[in-house]
């Protein structure tokens, strides 16, 4: 079970369980009187309220301890402490203090409509009295002063639940569909809807088509043939639909819910839905092409975007890719090339093993779609300074050989250089001879770590190599040491001498006395011979000098996580749905992206992620839900098509031809009808109508 936390008092400052939440805004009544017991004048209280909402608003958790609520739950009322410094005196807080402190208008009982209340706040019961063995109550309503006076611990509950029930209100009117049991519907047919007479429960016929439903009924009195649809048809002449048996499917695809599932949690509840080759028709004629149209769409806002924040236009990218299935028999592959300042998706390709020049070897895939996300990028207007890859020496070979891409600077994530020896280092942990190597893995890293940003310039990079090897020398004690072959530019420790150490196994720092929790390495053991393997390899060398300090993969990683929530991989689909898969992934991130930069999304908590393998816990940070358009307007766009579908088979009926001279003859024939309107004579377009006499 879990327990309670302890929170921060926002009016005193102390911390306590038991914490009450400031009140919603959409309790002002609350809040006003929240507020009211903090003892302000008129101004200063308007000005705090208006503050708290603000903070409200922004998702600020805004919380008061116990000690400021009385017994019945109510706030109580400010201590103002005298200038003596000795008494203190709580200011009550009178009933007319909400008017005059937020200039609320009196409320009559002329202006309350007490025929409609259920409990009109001026008028009190009293105690009943029997009359012939009944029970009464008598209502008075006061007439002393007829000014709205609230009683706010007895009516407190009943304002939330006036409140909880617009809130319930609004949310249904927000819908546009509901969920209706045919047993409901029933009774909604017994009276003709015209004349008011029986229908007969025979003569109805109930007719289901797909999601929707289509009731047929005979008056027996007008004798007049009724029909009524549970929704509305969308679409030009025969290809009209019901909205949702259209709709249905293309939603389930942009938010990555499989039809099996989808169909299967139907089927328990009972509910109507398509069948599922009706569904995947759907996203095949009409969904799939409204995604191709929406993407673009997006891509080129992603890169207008990326230009315009960028500095002269030069960017630096971050590309990765990631295949349909692990292993060597991936069929599909993905490539995603990420904007570092920003974060934006500038492009994405998709490739599959069918492809030409692939024959079927998974493992090009990769290095090809890199290629083809950069040339795109580059024919676009995009001017690259430098990407930023993981190890794949595929790639780089693939990237220096095009003499359109080899003058990008090329530089390795810092991440897959460190992650060799992080195994290494595992390796040796769990050797019988390496008993102290587990105690100095946070220290090798920390320092790794710290030494690779302290140095992100090219020109750095040999000096900060020394300094991850000089921990060869650190580990063993020395501290100092004399340059030779192997450290030509160093010959020191960067941490500063510590002084006033006691020797043996305890230590003092700061007036504490601690234990040595490190054994210093000896240089004729295999711990030492593995660290200074591991580290003065050349392959280590190699990679770190050309690694990047300034930006990494790591975003290309959270794309492919977020990924999957569209294509799992768990799944296999064709080249053709996971290239679709693949732009709304594309579009999901950048919906995400564009929130953020104009701050619609904003952080509202983090959390501490503990990691196996991590040299610190990991600080996952919580944002607003963020809000994609992109799918309501792949529905959008799915109509759109259905209507061309709808023309282009009008024309197919008629034995319109296939070409474009039925374009041209309408266009002729609209020139025609003009120039009979307005007589319009200009000589450009008796040329222009000479062509197509010409061409026709």
């Amino acid at each position: 079970m879990l327990k309670q936390r302890v929170r921060k008092c926002a009016r005193c400052g102390s911390s306590s369980l038991g914490s009450r939440v400031f009140p919603a805004n959409s309790k002002i009544a609350h809040q006003r009187v929240w507020v009211a017991s903090l003892g302000l004048d008129a101004v200063s209280s308007k000005r705090e309220l208006e503050s708290i909402r603000d903070r409200i608003e922004a998702k600020e958790d805004i919380r008061w301890c116990p000690i400021h609520f009385d017994e019945h739950g109510a706030p109580k009322a400010a201590q103002i402490r005298s200038l003596d410094g000795d008494n203190v005196q709580e200011t009550s807080i009178d009933r007319l203090s909400l008017q005059y402190l937020f200039d609320i208008p009196p409320l009559s009982i002329s202006q309350l409509d007490i025929a409609s209340s259920i409990d009109p706040p001026t008028m009190d019961t009293v105690s009943t009295y029997r009359i012939d063995s009944a029970i009464s109550s008598v209502p008075t309503v006061e007439r002393a002063d007829s000014s709205y006076r609230p009683q706010l611990s007895s009516q407190s509950s009943q304002i939330e639940e006036d409140e909880d029930e617009i809130e319930e209100e609004e949310e249904k009117i927000a819908a546009d569909f509901f969920l209706v049991a045919k047993a409901n519907l029933e009774p909604l047919f017994r009276r003709c809807q015209d004349c008011g007479g029986m229908i007969d429960p025979i003569s109805i016929e109930w007719i289901q088509i797909a999601s929707a439903l289509s009731v047929k009924f005979q008056c027996t009195e007008c004798k007049v043939h009724f029909r009524w649809d549970s929704q509305s048809k969308k679409g030009t002449g025969k290809s009209q639909v019901f909205q949702l048996n259209q709709e249905l499917p293309i939603a389930a695809f942009v938010t990555g819910t499989p039809f099996p599932r989808l169909l299967e949690c139907c089927d328990v509840l009972g509910i109507a839905t398509p069948k599922e080759r009706t569904m995947r028709d759907a996203i095949r004629f009409y969904g799939s092409p409204a995604i191709d149209r929406v993407y673009e769409e997006w891509e080129n806002d992603a890169r207008v975007t990326s230009k315009a924040f960028a500095p002269a236009e030069v960017v630096v990218l971050a590309l990765d890719g990631q295949y349909d299935s692990p292993g060597w028999c991936a069929s599909n592959c993905k490539v995603s090339a990420i904007d570092t300042s920003l974060g934006l998706i500038v492009g994405a390709v998709s490739l599959s093993s069918k492809d030409p020049g692939i024959d079927g070897k998974s493992v090009r895939m990769e290095s090809r779609g890199t290629e083809a996300v950069l040339e795109q990028l580059i024919d676009v207007g995009f001017t690259v300074r430098m990407r930023v890859t993981d190890s794949n020496s595929m790639v780089d070979k693939r990237l220096r050989e095009n003499p359109k891409l080899n003058h990008i600077e090329a530089q390795r994530d810092f991440w897959h250089v460190q992650k060799p020896l992080r195994k290494k280092w595992w390796k040796g942990m769990k050797m019988e001879s390496c008993p102290t190597m587990a105690k100095w893995y946070k220290s090798f890293f920390n320092h790794l770590y710290f030494v690779n940003s302290k140095y992100p310039k090219r020109e750095d990079r040999p000096l900060a190599l020394e300094y991850v090897r000089s921990f060869v020398k650190h580990c063993t004690g020395k501290h100092k040491w004399k340059k030779d072959d192997e450290f030509k530019l160093v010959d020191k420790c960067t941490h500063p001498v510590s002084r006033g150490l006691r020797k043996g196994p305890k230590r003092k720092i700061g007036g504490r006395v601690q234990k040595v929790l490190k054994e210093s390495i000896k240089e004729d053991s295999e711990e030492y011979k593995l660290i200074y393997n591991m580290l003065f390899d050349e392959q280590f060398a190699k990679v770190f000098l050309a690694c990047s300090a300034e930006a990494g993969t790591a975003l290309c990683e959270s794309f492919h996580s977020m990924s999957l929530l569209y294509s799992p991989k768990r799944f296999h689909c064709s080249a053709h749905y996971f290239n679709r898969k693949m732009k709304m992934s594309v579009m999901h991130h950048n919906s995400l992206v564009f929130g953020k930069i104009i701050g619609e999304r904003v952080e509202i908590g983090d959390c501490l992620l503990p990691r196996k393998g991590r040299v610190a816990i990991s600080v996952k940070r919580k944002m607003s839900k963020g809000t994609h358009p992109w799918r309501t307007e792949i529905i959008g766009q799915s109509w759109k098509l259905r209507d061309e579908y709808e023309s282009n088979r009008f024309l197919k009926r008629i034995g319109a031809p296939d070409d474009d001279i039925f374009d041209v003859l309408m266009v002729e024939y609209g020139k025609m009808l003009r120039g009979e309107e307005g007589g319009q004579d200009e000589d450009e377009e008796y040329e222009w109508d000479s062509d197509i006499s010409e061409e026709m």
